[in-house]
């Protein structure tokens, strides 16, 4: 683990020479409970509950969690692992989308729901590490420039892709296109081959009702290329791991075998918003009348 050294901080923390535990009711866990955080003995915490803030860093370990009720983020120098997920006010159980570096690898995690620009949810994380509440030690995650995709400078919050990967794939876009449809059902009155991903052979898939969720899309365009398919009757629900091309699928569609209903689409997330409100939340506290008026 890297040394890390301590910013300095606009609020108040407290520390205890014993173990402790924290929850808060905007931090719940997928079950609807709330989410409990240890807490190690020397390790400083926050719990504001007008601001909405949870946080705990512990110099030892190098791990730090902060929580509002629009971002959760987690800064693991022990696992060299950090992750910034914005989070469902109306759901707090329920992560929309965000970033993570995994051993400097930088990945962008749209959970198959969200479309996204890649350049403003990096700004955004940048934007939330700037604040020592978020980020408590100085400088930011390393990313590693030797990985092979996304490149980026937390500092300036600039991305932009490898030049291996500009090398090799010359039209890759940093903002991906992951496309509009998400998920619909169909019906197929005839066979339709595809191929089952987990066991690694070809297969027909029999006629009856299907649901649908698109797995692949042109990352300049968003146009589906690759559906993956589960079945929805009694005939067809041993099929929930078979994927099919699109154009397969459209064929039978204009050649009037399969008939495609109920339409999902992926919605758009800006982080802007969240990311807004999560900063202000750790704004510093405003001084006394007397500090205000004799600030310089």
């Amino acid at each position: 683990m890297k040394t890390l050294e301590e910013r300095e901080s606009p609020f108040e923390y407290s520390v205890s020479d014993k173990p402790r535990t924290m929850t808060a009711p905007w931090l719940i866990q997928y079950d609807g409970q709330p989410m409990p955080i240890d807490i190690p003995a020397g390790a400083k915490a926050l719990f504001d509950k007008k601001r909405k803030i949870l946080h705990v860093h512990d110099n030892a370990t190098g791990i730090s969690i902060t929580a509002t009720p629009h971002v959760f983020v987690r800064l693991d120098y022990t696992q060299d692992y950090h992750d910034i997920q914005f989070t469902d006010t109306e759901n707090p159980n329920q992560p929309l989308c965000g970033v993570y570096v995994n051993a400097g690898e930088l990945h962008f995690e749209d959970n198959k729901l969200f479309n996204f620009l890649n350049t403003e949810m990096f700004r955004s994380a940048s934007r939330l590490l700037s604040s020592p509440v978020f980020n408590p030690w100085c400088g930011y995650p390393d990313l590693n420039d030797d990985q092979y995709h996304y490149s980026g400078d937390f500092e300036t919050g600039l991305l932009w892709l490898h030049p291996d990967q500009l090398k090799e794939f010359p039209d890759t876009p940093v903002d991906e296109n992951r496309g509009t449809l998400l998920r619909f059902l169909f019906v197929t009155e005839e066979p339709i081959e595809g191929w089952d991903r987990i066991d690694k052979i070809t297969l027909d898939i029999p006629p009856g009702p299907y649901e649908a969720w698109v797995v692949d899309a042109d990352k300049q365009t968003g146009a589906p290329i690759l559906i993956e398919v589960s079945g929805l009757n009694d005939d067809t629900f041993n099929i929930c791991s078979t994927q099919i091309r699109f154009e397969v699928l459209d064929a039978a569609r204009e050649a009037g075998t399969l008939f495609p209903e109920e339409p999902e689409f992926r919605p758009e997330f800006d982080p802007r918003g969240h990311t807004d409100l999560a900063m202000k939340a750790v704004e510093p506290p405003k001084r006394g009348i007397l500090g205000r008026l004799f600030a310089g």
